[in-house]
């Protein structure tokens, strides 16, 4: 974040595994606020602010046991999950870190999950929040309330969802969009005389990309046909991991001799990681059909699009599997 330009006076620390050196680190870039995750934490931070002569200012992660409707290794808010406190232990948590010398109360944080796409989880725990933050701001003048992020993105269109005209049709109407998560929560917020934080890394960031992979086969196992692809794992991990769906479609399109068309429109394949166990799947039956002008899909080249949330992470490499590199500014690529 520093590297990138990044104001450590604006940024939180969270985590549930801080280690005494990143808390130090932090502390002497100035850090708006710690998100601590448990009691053990807080008084870490205190004793390291302790030794630096500072004041580590803090926010308490609290689980206010709400169901956030997604997938569930990324629902992060019920008494299932390890995060945070728990609701009705917190404001004792709160009266013994105010006798922590080194640390200043700053704020409340709470984050229930990820890619939510529906307004009213949201808004469960802002409503069940909001009266325990406007207690804990009475007694120890909180600043600010992080109500977390989680706010879902396009997976299904993610070519689509790229028009502005897409957004005016029918198919977006129950999407969940910034316009109406605000309409929903700002009525909630507005009166509490805090600032309010929110975490929306993967609606930023989650459309910026996509994952380039080459057909290296065609492998056919009875009834099943497969795309054995030049990607692993550490290139992208949701869909094993969350069993996630990413649009794939060929990187160039060209016509199929008339010959193939019959047996093309109704191939169905599974694209498959290299080098992973059986769970290291992209995405089954894609590539099924003809596109939108008639021509059909014949390509060895394959994009996925929505890559960057969960992917490329270089310390989970095969063995034998090449770190990915950030490509050249301009590059050929073709089938």
């Amino acid at each position: 974040m520093i590297d990138a330009g990044g104001d450590p006076r604006k940024c939180a620390f969270a985590g549930v595994g801080k280690t005494e050196p990143e808390i130090e680190f932090a502390l002497r870039r100035g850090i708006y606020s710690f998100n601590a995750e448990s009691e053990p934490e807080l008084e870490r931070i205190n004793r390291v602010a302790s030794r630096l002569g500072k004041t580590a200012p803090v926010a308490v992660r609290v689980n206010p046991d709400v169901a956030a409707r997604t997938h569930a290794k990324i629902t992060t808010g019920t008494y299932e999950n390890k995060f945070g406190v728990a609701f009705e232990t917190i404001e004792d948590v709160y009266a013994r870190a105010s006798k922590l010398r080194h640390l200043r109360l700053l704020g409340l944080q709470m984050h229930i999950g990820s890619q939510i796409t529906a307004v009213h989880p949201f808004e469960e725990a802002v409503r069940k929040v909001l009266p325990l933050v406007l207690r804990l701001k009475q007694r120890y003048g909180l600043e600010f309330l992080s109500i977390g992020g989680g706010l879902g993105i396009v997976y299904k269109p993610a070519l689509a969802s790229g028009s502005a005209r897409w957004w005016k049709s029918a198919a977006s109407r129950s999407i969940l969009t910034p316009q109406k998560y605000a309409e929903r929560l700002a009525p909630l917020l507005e009166s509490a005389g805090l600032r309010i934080l929110l975490e929306p890394g993967r609606f930023i960031s989650g459309n910026a990309g996509i994952l380039v992979t080459r057909v290296e086969y065609v492998k056919r196992t009875g009834r099943k046909r497969f795309l054995i692809v030049d990607a692993a794992m550490n290139d992208l991990i949701r869909p094993a991991l969350y069993e996630a769906y990413h649009e794939v479609v060929p990187l160039m399109r060209k016509a199929a001799p008339a010959s193939r068309r019959t047996w093309w429109a109704r191939f169905a394949s599974r694209v498959i990681f290299l080098q992973r166990p059986a769970a290291a799947g992209i995405g089954r039956r894609r590539l099924s059909g003809p596109d939108e002008r008639g021509r059909l899909r014949f390509c060895h080249g394959l994009e996925l699009q929505h890559a960057p949330a969960r992917g490329g992470n270089p310390g989970e490499r095969p063995k034998s599997r090449r770190r990915a590199r950030t490509p050249d500014r301009e590059a050929n690529l073709g089938c």
